[in-house]
């Protein structure tokens, strides 16, 4: 799914390059071999209730930030009748 409609969704339905595409890519790969090793010294030194905390933060974070970079992709017929995408 991932080799397939990932590249097909950005590229085609984003409008973004291919090079762009690889970058992006490049960043998950590279992501997924540091952040283990971040994550293995800070939990370390962090108790466990830190950690959920702070991780559940991080994460509502991105995706607020996800949802408002990707509303100015989505089209008009999204739109509620109150313009909450617009």
């Amino acid at each position: 799914m991932f080799s397939v409609m990932l590249p097909y969704a950005f590229i085609q339905s984003f409008g973004i390059t291919e090079a762009q595409f690889g970058s992006f890519s490049s960043f998950i790969f590279i992501g997924m071999l540091i952040g283990p090793v971040f994550a293995t010294m800070w939990s370390k030194k962090s108790n466990t209730e830190s950690i959920v905390f702070i991780s559940m933060l991080v994460t509502s974070a991105l995706m607020f930030g996800m949802g408002l970079l990707m509303s100015a992709y989505m089209p008009a017929y999204f739109q509620t009748p109150m313009g909450i995408l617009a």
